[in-house]
């Protein structure tokens, strides 16, 4: 299974997994480009452009791929800030390579304001 989540949830629910992947430093945000990506979320194609035009996001998406398909069984997390934007759009494309379950916890949550947001 493929989980998405934002960590600024703090939420206890978020199953335990085999790998975190954590994108906040590494992926462009979307939500910081404009309000109508802010608006929406990583089932977007205007959102997932934006993630997957970020320099690093496809070597970061082949290590993920790589553990998805070496351990078939295994729980593999996605996290962001705030689970709507960057892993949203992360667990989708694994899920869709590799047939895993994907489940995402915090996208209809609202969204983590940082400061100068």
């Amino acid at each position: 299974m493929i989980v998405s989540f934002g960590l600024g949830h703090n939420d206890p629910a978020v199953p335990d997994g085999l790998y975190t992947l954590d994108l906040r430093a590494e992926l462009s945000d979307p939500a910081r480009m404009s309000e109508e990506l802010r608006r929406s979320n990583g089932l977007d194609p205007r959102v997932q452009q934006v993630v997957w035009s970020t320099p690093g996001a496809q070597d970061l998406y082949e290590q993920l791929l790589f553990l998805a398909r070496a351990n078939p069984a295994a729980v593999l997390r996605v996290a962001c800030a705030g689970g709507r934007h960057r892993s949203v759009a992360f667990a989708e494309r694994i899920g869709a390579e590799t047939g895993h379950e994907v489940r995402h916890l915090h996208i209809d949550r609202p969204r983590i304001l940082r400061a100068g947001s």
